[in-house]
């Protein structure tokens, strides 16, 4: 889980400004050290790049697209909040949110918003650990304006002491915010963990620590810490827009070029904390239980480990990420779900930083997953132990697919918009070199089995922090703990016991245990087998097989009438029904046939996309809180269902969705290269109309998916706003019913059967 601490956006409508030219006496293009072009791209991204380094040092990146009407300013400063003061936790942070309070030239305390609001504009800015990065995305014609002023506010901020002081009740509010997000409470837990500094800091920061002197001493020590650390070698900018490449640097030059090296004794290596060990084995082995806010449990395992950054280019989490999210026959997950009835999705996240990095791997259990917590550990554990015994040449052969799934993924996404392409370039330019900036985490452009061992080696549970966060009712809080401790700046109480406490068994997974048979089931998953009365079976991933090739861009779209065409093409046409005269179609079912056809899409992707909508049965006179929930469960079943079958088709480049968006109809979305579509578009449509599952599973399936709807209807931990606004839905939107009426809608509708959901 990463974090980033937050600016409010702001977007209104745009006034243009005019270009300008560079001021005489400026260096040109020729006379900067000469740009490289960033040729590694996709092959659908018709958008050119280069880098380039100024004289003062800093590193330039300009995006050219030449169909944008948008234009965006990015900077990353290589700094963060593991390098905030002694006694100022949150600094970093708040220096993120003073820097836009007004600058030599443009000294109005809200005198770039105010602009922004003239020019189209949007801004937003994030802290990260070792990094803060600042973007803001305007109408095309006002890039000049944009980097004209990000410049000056780079150069020479004013950092109004009064004005830096209020500042600090806007962090405040932030982290008020964050104090009832239940990812920032486990992060924080995580965090706390780590034995040294800088991992163990408030890095959000508050009132009580940033407000412990008076306004003057905070002033200098913003104006000491921005010194230090915000010079021209320390700077990424990222320019994007419709001007040509060498128009984007000479602007660069003009503004940013100008900006001293070294400013007030600003030290051009960032910070490194490669000598910090975070989590030494003390902190390990551990299992921290938490009280949650939301109905529904989770588990989070921390592996800690080396940094894995420099291996950005043979990427082995991919591997890691590929085995653990398959969700096919046999998969780590269905294990989970339907045989062991104790988690009900799972994710993996990484977390880098030159102090280390941390494998995060997540499951949101069932409520009897607590209870069989050591059987679902042991499922887990023993998944990984089979593929860690695999054999080099299987792993080689995963990694080769998962490469060649990746380059097809990669060549044909979806172009990002103006102020996101801009920020994510920044981001990475303060980790990566030129070569590697548009490929890095996209790729596998070194596949290793030997990294792969290495982070299999360290999923074990000796190298592992186990966080249990409970739902908000749990029994195991009602009567209080002893042991109890409250998390620092989140109120909230946890426990930290010894991972035998819970889990006996755990050190049958241990290095030292590797002459186990990972293929036997242990005692905690024999016993919960029998219970579930159900076979348990465990496969890893095998080879990717059927990827497309030889892909090429479709031919160039002619553009069609009017301003939409212009940037769209041609609106769909009606398709003539005697070309489908062979359909084995009844006269009312031809009548209901309704066929559109699309051509001449702006992007050239050689990707087929198709959108089946079928009408409901309207038998049932008007529509209720019921109908919703059926329609809910019933998806949820069918989703579930097909999703086993068809695992295969991400991989290869083919997605599906079923969705209702109204009383009236269901809805099938499709998407897939052009070479597959046909065959994989009838295996979607065959899966869907397969026969259900066996009785008792079917039931387990109908009884899980009831119970998970009513722990989200009953979750009261969303963000005040997002409440403001379903609610308001609720009054505007016909057919639209409030979270107690579904409620009730569900718990009547128990006792309907699978294939009534259906």
């Amino acid at each position: 889980m990463t974090f980033w601490y937050a600016l409010v956006p702001v977007c209104i409508q745009c006034l243009a400004l005019p270009l300008v030219e560079p001021p005489p006496g400026i260096l040109t293009t020729e006379e900067i050290e000469a740009p490289e072009p960033l040729l590694q791209k996709p092959k659908g991204d018709p958008r050119q790049y280069q880098h380039s380094v100024l004289e003062n040092g800093l590193r330039v990146v300009n995006i050219v697209d030449p169909n944008t009407t948008q234009a965006a300013v990015a900077v990353a400063v290589t700094v963060g909040s593991f390098s905030d003061p002694e006694g100022f936790d949150g600094l970093a942070h708040l220096l993120e949110h003073s820097m836009f309070l007004g600058s030599q030239n443009f000294p109005e305390r809200s005198g770039f918003d105010a602009w922004l609001a003239q020019n189209g504009g949007s801004s937003n800015a994030y802290t990260a650990e070792e990094q803060t990065v600042f973007y803001a995305s305007v109408s095309g014609k006002a890039l000049a304006g944009a980097m004209q002023r990000y410049a000056d506010i780079f150069s020479q901020p004013t950092f109004n002491a009064s004005w830096v002081w209020d500042e600090v009740q806007a962090v405040d509010s932030e982290h008020n915010k964050n104090r009832k997000s239940q990812e920032w409470r486990v992060e924080s837990l995580i965090n706390l963990m780590a034995a040294e500094k800088p991992m163990i800091r408030f890095h959000t920061g508050n009132v009580q620590t940033l407000r412990s002197t008076n306004e003057y001493t905070l002033a200098a020590k913003i104006k000491a810490f921005f010194a230090q650390h915000y010079c021209p070698p320390r700077m990424r900018l990222v320019t994007f827009g419709a001007p040509s490449l060498e128009w984007q640097l000479e602007q660069a030059q003009a503004t940013f070029g100008q900006i001293p090296r070294q400013g007030q004794g600003c030290g051009e290596a960032a910070p490194s904390f490669q000598g910090v060990v975070p989590y030494p084995s003390s902190s390990l082995q551990q299992l921290l239980r938490m009280q949650g806010l939301t109905p529904k449990p989770e588990l989070h395992m921390v592996f800690p480990m080396r940094t894995l950054r420099p291996w950005i280019r043979s990427n082995p989490m991919a591997y890691l990420q590929h085995i653990l999210t398959f969700a096919g026959k046999d998969s780590l997950l269905l294990a989970l779900r339907d045989r062991l009835n104790g988690a009900s999705s799972l994710s993996v996240n990484r977390e880098d930083s030159s102090a280390g990095s941390k494998i995060v791997v997540s499951l949101s259990l069932l409520p009897e997953g607590v209870e069989r917590l050591p059987a679902v550990l042991d499922a887990f554990f023993s998944f990984i132990a089979r593929a860690r015994s695999g054999t080099s040449n299987a792993k080689l052969g995963v990694l080769q697919s998962l490469a060649e799934s990746a380059q097809v993924g990669y060549d044909w996404s979806s172009l990002q918009d103006a102020s996101r392409a801009a920020f994510e370039v920044a981001d990475d330019m303060t980790k990566l070199g030129a070569s590697d900036l548009l490929v890095a985490d996209n790729l596998i452009l070194e596949p290793d089995v030997v990294k792969v061992d290495y982070i299999l080696n360290r999923l074990r549970p000796e190298h592992m922090l186990l966080v249990l966060v409970d739902t908000e009712q749990s029994s195991y809080w009602q009567g209080g703990q002893p042991d109890a401790r409250s998390l620092p700046f989140y109120d909230v109480n946890y426990t930290m016991r010894p991972l035998e406490s819970t889990w006996k068994n755990w050190k049958q997974w241990q290095l030292s245990s590797d002459a186990v048979d990972p293929f036997k089931s242990t005692t905690s998953l024999d016993e919960r087998v029998a219970e579930v009365k159900s076979q348990f079976s465990l496969t890893v991933p095998s080879v990717i097989a059927g990827l497309p090739e030889n892909l090429t861009q479709a031919a160039a779209p002619v553009k069609g009438s009017g301003q939409l065409g212009e940037l769209w093409g041609d609106l769909p046409k009606r398709m003539e029904l005697k070309a489908f005269a062979n359909l084995d179609l009844e006269g009312a079912e031809k009548r209901d046939l309704d066929l559109w056809h699309r051509e001449n899409w702006m992007l050239r992707h050689p990707r087929v996309t198709a959108r089946l909508t079928l009408r409901r049965p309207q038998s049932a006179k008007g529509y209720s809180a019921k109908n919703v929930v059926d329609a809910e469960i019933g998806l949820r079943i069918l989703n579930e269902l097909m999703s086993a079958g068809l695992a295969n088709l991400t991989d290869l480049g083919t997605t599906w969705k079923i969705e209702t968006g109204n009383s009236q109809s269901f809805t099938v979305l499709l998407s897939s290269f052009a070479v597959n579509a046909k065959e994989h578009f009838a295996q979607v449509l065959m899966e869907l109309m397969q026969e259900d599952e066996k009785a008792a599973a079917a039931e387990r399936r109908l009884v899980r998916l009831r119970r998970e709807l009513k722990m989200e209807l009953e979750d009261q931990s969303e963000a005040i706003l997002s409440v403001a606004v379903r609610e308001r839905n609720v009054l505007l939107m016909p057919e639209t019913f409030a979270r107690h009426e579904l409620l009730s809608a569900l718990v009547e509708g128990a006792a309907e059967t699978t294939q009534e959901a259906l």
